[in-house]
C-alpha cells in the first residue's frame, strides 16, 4: 500500500468510526452511562446506570496509549495478560498484510494520542468491530474494540 492508499484507508476508518460512535451513542447511550466495569478475562464492558447493568459488550483490547511517554503498546505483546487475550489482542497485526506499515508489528513505538486513536480507527475498520471505547486507567487509556454489544432493556417494577 503506497502512502496515498494509506491515507485513504485512514481516512475511511476515522469516518466509519465517527458513524459508529454516533451509532453506539444513539441506540446504547454508549459514553453517558453512570460508570462501567472492564474485565479483561471475560472480554466484557458493562455499562451500568443507578446500579443496574444496562449494556454489555464483547470487546478486544487492541491497545494501550501511555500519555506520560506518548507511547502506543499492542495489548499482543503485554506478557502480564494472559495468553488467549494477547492471542485474540493479536488480530490487529492484519494492519501490517493491509497496509505493510511496520507500526502493526512492532510491540510498542512513539505517538501522539490523535494517532493512537486513528489507529484505533484502523483496528476496527481491519477486524469488522462496531466500535472503539477508550477505557481511561491511570496514566493511561486502553483502547478496546467492541465487538459485539447487548442492551438490557429494564423493565420498570413498581
Amino acid at each position: 500500500m503506497n502512502s496515498d492508499e494509506f491515507k485513504k484507508y485512514l481516512d475511511e476508518s476515522v469516518l466509519e468510526l465517527e458513524q459508529k460512535r454516533l451509532l453506539l451513542e444513539q441506540q446504547y447511550g454508549v459514553g453517558h452511562h453512570d460508570r462501567y466495569v472492564l474485565e479483561y478475562d471475560n472480554s466484557s464492558l458493562m455499562f451500568f446506570d443507578k446500579e443496574q447493568p444496562t449494556v454489555e459488550a464483547t470487546i478486544l483490547p487492541v491497545a494501550t496509549y501511555i500519555t506520560e511517554t506518548e507511547c502506543l503498546v499492542w495489548f499482543w505483546s503485554l506478557k502480564n495478560l494472559p495468553e488467549p487475550i494477547r492471542k485474540l489482542s493479536s488480530a490487529v497485526k492484519k494492519l501490517y498484510d493491509i497496509t505493510g506499515q511496520d507500526i502493526f508489528r512492532r510491540q510498542s513505538f512513539g505517538c501522539s494520542e490523535s494517532t493512537a486513536w486513528d489507529l484505533a480507527s484502523m483496528a476496527c475498520k481491519c477486524l469488522d468491530a462496531q466500535g472503539v471505547y477508550r477505557v481511561p486507567q491511570g496514566n493511561m487509556y486502553a483502547y478496546v474494540l467492541i465487538s459485539q454489544i447487548t442492551y438490557y432493556n429494564q423493565a420498570c417494577i413498581s
